[in-house]
């Protein structure tokens, strides 16, 4: 019995959760630039395989001001036809990344991406920042609009910045 529990949590050491990450992302119409941001990042991550999860809920961006947050959610991301954007990938270096000693380790992630019914195949780098008892997900990577199908008044390209601060899972 007491093995049991033992190994139990040591897997869950390898497992890293939060409800509470960050993505923003950067663009620019026509007229202005376009800046939204999202606290409300649920994330995963399992360090011993690299595997890495991450879902924002479209309606949970930010923008500037009221009507241009109608516009994204109601013309642009459709957010009730599309609620969420999600991401499944892996981190392809996760051997680098020495997970009991505290640094900051460069790492590749690939994955595929779904936004508005799309998903398409990404590649990014970033960082895992190790701390005692956290880890932190960083990247900034960039994203054509158009692959994605979003008929936004934007420029082709918007750059997308995570960070994530996640923390063991408890069983």
């Amino acid at each position: 019995m007491f093995i049991l529990r033992l190994s139990t949590l040591s897997n869950a050491q390898d497992k890293f959760y939060t409800n509470s990450g960050n993505i923003s992302f950067d663009g620019k119409s026509a007229l202005s630039k376009v800046h939204a941001n999202n606290k409300t990042v649920v994330s995963a991550f399992n360090s011993k395989t690299g595997a890495i999860e991450f879902t924002a809920f479209i309606k949970e961006f930010k923008l500037a001001n009221g009507l241009m947050q109608r516009h994204f959610n109601d013309k642009y991301m459709e957010s009730d036809l599309f609620p969420k954007t999600e991401f499944r990938g892996q981190v392809v270096n996760n051997e680098a990344v020495k997970y009991k000693t505290p640094g900051v380790y460069d790492v590749k992630v690939k994955g595929k991406l779904t936004i508005h019914g799309q998903t398409k195949d990404v590649e990014a780098q970033g960082k895992i920042s190790v701390v005692p008892g956290k880890i932190q997900l960083l990247s900034t990577f960039s994203i054509q609009v158009p692959d994605y199908k979003i008929s936004a008044n934007m420029k082709d390209k918007v750059t997308i910045d995570v960070d994530c601060i996640l923390n063991p899972m408890k069983l």
